[in-house]
């Protein structure tokens, strides 16, 4: 940790400053400072520069002039290398050679994707030690830097002192303050931006529409949004379109989604990702494989993200077979070492009843994660073999740089609630704010409401239920009248199911489940009641459906 801490120190000093100076004919291999960044282990590397390998840049003649020296970080960046953009910027500046403002654009491009905080601070530094802080490109790329680096406060002040703004940097503000959540204040500066002179590009209505997705108004806001989209020519821009059908489907409007795509008839690998996922997300299974054997008629090679999508639709249906088909050519694409990738393998194959599949796709990825290791634990917890999925997070937690978050213990707490351990599931809860700092949120209180319910104390899952912070939703109300019922607890049961009711008044399972305890208790009059309501309400009994696959299709029955 040490040595970490001193090479920052000293990369930083040597960007900031320029403190380090060399001659020309001894730098490539005899820089110590460029020294000591080879030799460096490859830990102490990532936290310099972020840099996953080796940078290798010949030093150019000073008689090739400044702007030749812009040709690396052009190619670089051009390639999407920017981790060697960054590598080579630390070089540059090691042997004294001043940036320009391309090459200051350019790093601090490199530092946004790369989310290099601490370098691109001191760029930031050397801007205004040079006298560029009011250069428009470079203010532009600093509010994209601190806006992808979960500043916004800084990002809001850059863009503040800005004495003129363009589209670009309209544009960067108004998506960063929608990738942080800041919706509403997102919007406004759209508002504002449209009171200027200044004109929306393709990827500031992304942003925008982005940002609209997650507020209470949000449909409404979703076609104001469309319209405004149509009216200015933007309705067969494909990044577009393709941000409108993803808030369509988050918004549950799968037939909009589905309008919108019909009527675009150039369609990209952009368009069909975003139809497949909404399809996916709203358990529309069929109609995304579909789509992706339409995709593949049409020689468009998918992508990481098309195949996490079909791999989740894969999984809801159920469908083995095909599931093994997109696996594949998951291999064939060259996409298994994508961490996203295996993780919905690992769920495809878990949920269509083969766990032994997921641990072998577990087994084979060699550089595992947080987001492969939590998928393991919940394939585990889903198939039933809680003891497994508790075996796998102990083990876990002595493993280096293993941090478990809000996901991981929602799959463990259900893994405890599967295998009935009411000790161990009271103990992970109880270690999420002690141990980890992590308030538990509605998805682990829900389940540990269903485990004290299933355990048969309904009583503490009520406390649970009063004291959170939430107010309980339907699965949860749902999982304790089903507990209820099971229990014999009349007063709990009665209390659950008038409560799901008012949540939602035309599904029959509550009726149907209190009726069914107050038979149990021998309480026929108010069975009759219950029976009455439904018919005075008009209420439908909805038979249940089974899937299962015949022949390599899907029946139901």
């Amino acid at each position: 940790m040490v040595i970490i801490i001193y090479a920052k120190k000293l990369f930083g000093a040597i960007i900031y400053r320029n403190l380090y100076s060399c001659s020309t004919s001894d730098i490539c291999n005899s820089s110590p400072v460029w020294e000591f960044f080879n030799k460096s282990p490859r830990r102490v590397k990532l936290h310099i520069c972020d840099s996953y390998s080796k940078v290798h840049l010949a030093l150019e003649q000073e008689s090739q002039g400044r702007p030749r020296e812009n040709v690396p970080y052009r190619k670089q960046a051009k390639h999407e290398n920017t981790y060697e953009a960054v590598g080579s910027f630390c070089h540059k500046n090691s042997i004294c050679t001043k940036p320009t403002k391309f090459i200051l654009c350019t790093v601090l491009n490199s530092c946004a994707k790369t989310v290099n905080w601490q370098l691109g601070l001191q760029i930031h530094a050397y801007m205004v030690q040079s006298g560029h802080e009011e250069n428009l490109f470079l203010s532009s790329a600093l509010v994209d830097f601190y806006a992808k680096c979960d500043a916004i406060m800084d990002a809001r002040k850059v863009f503040d002192e800005m004495k003129v703004r363009d589209q670009v940097s309209w544009t960067s503000f108004i998506v960063g303050l929608s990738q942080n959540r800041q919706r509403r204040d997102a919007l406004s500066m759209f508002k504002e931006m449209l009171g200027s002179q200044i004109k929306p590009n393709c990827f500031t209505y992304v942003g925008v529409i982005t940002a609209s997705a997650g507020l209470k108004e949000a449909f409404e806001l979703g076609l104001s949004l469309h319209s405004h989209v149509i009216k200015f020519g933007f309705n067969t821009n494909s990044f577009v379109v393709s941000s409108l059908i993803d808030c369509y489907a988050k918004w549950g409007s799968i037939g909009h989604a589905v309008l919108l795509f019909d009527e675009i008839h150039e369609r990209d690998v952009i368009l069909y990702n975003s139809m497949i996922s909404g399809y996916s997300q709203n358990l529309c299974g069929k109609g995304a494989l579909k789509l992706f054997m339409e995709m593949r008629n049409k020689n468009l090679s998918p992508t990481d993200y098309t195949f996490t999508s079909i791999l989740n639709a894969c999984g809801s249906l159920t469908v083995l077979f095909q599931g093994r088909q997109v696996h594949s050519l998951v291999i064939k694409m060259g996409s298994e070492r994508n961490v996203f990738v295996n993780s919905a393998l690992i769920d495809m194959y878990s949920k269509c009843g083969d766990v032994n599949g997921s641990c072998c796709i577990f087994d084979q990825t060699c550089e595992k994660n947080n987001v492969l290791w939590t998928s393991m634990i919940t394939a585990y917890a889903q198939s039933g073999r809680g003891s497994d999925a508790l075996k796998l997070f102990e083990h876990l937690l002595t493993e280096e740089g293993f941090v478990p978050d809000h996901i991981c213990f929602t799959a463990v707490l259900t893994a405890c609630n599967h295998a009935g351990l009411l000790d161990k599931g009271i103990e992970y809860f109880n270690k999420m704010r002690t141990t980890y700092g992590l308030f538990p949120d509605v998805d682990q209180c829900a389940c540990l409401v269903d485990l004290f319910a299933r355990n048969g104390e309904l009583r503490k899952a009520k406390d649970l239920m009063e004291k959170m912070p939430y107010d309980p939703n339907y699965v949860m109300l749902s999982s304790f009248l089903s507990s209820c019922n099971i229990h014999g607890e009349v007063e709990l049961g009665r209390e659950a199911a008038k409560q799901l009711i008012q949540l939602n008044p035309c599904n029959d399972a509550p009726y149907l489940i209190l009726a069914h305890i107050y038979a149990r208790s021998g309480l026929w009059t108010e069975v009759a009641e219950v029976r009455k309501l439904i018919q005075q309400r008009g209420i439908r009994n909805h038979s249940g459906w089974s899937w299962v696959e015949v022949d390599r299709a899907v029946m139901s029955s």
